[in-house]
């Protein structure tokens, strides 16, 4: 552990200040194109300030029903 620490302090020392996550992302859906059962979205979030990243999500049409839990 100590061998560890020391490591991994000496990485976060040398890649430098890194800015907190955000408290809201912000998103932005390009375009939306229907499936077969599914919806497409393309998408943006901007994960760190100025840094945007593209995304694909996508959602069925109809929820899926509730798992039942199994003790």
């Amino acid at each position: 552990e100590r061998y560890r620490a020391a490591r991994l302090a000496a990485l976060k020392a040398s890649l430098g200040f890194w800015p907190p996550a955000p408290a809201a992302v912000r998103t932005v859906t390009t375009a939306t194109r229907p499936g077969d059962g599914f919806a497409v979205h393309n998408l943006l979030y901007e994960s760190r300030p100025g840094l945007w990243v593209s995304a694909n999500l996508y959602l069925p049409d109809k929820p899926p029903p509730k798992t039942p839990v199994i003790l």
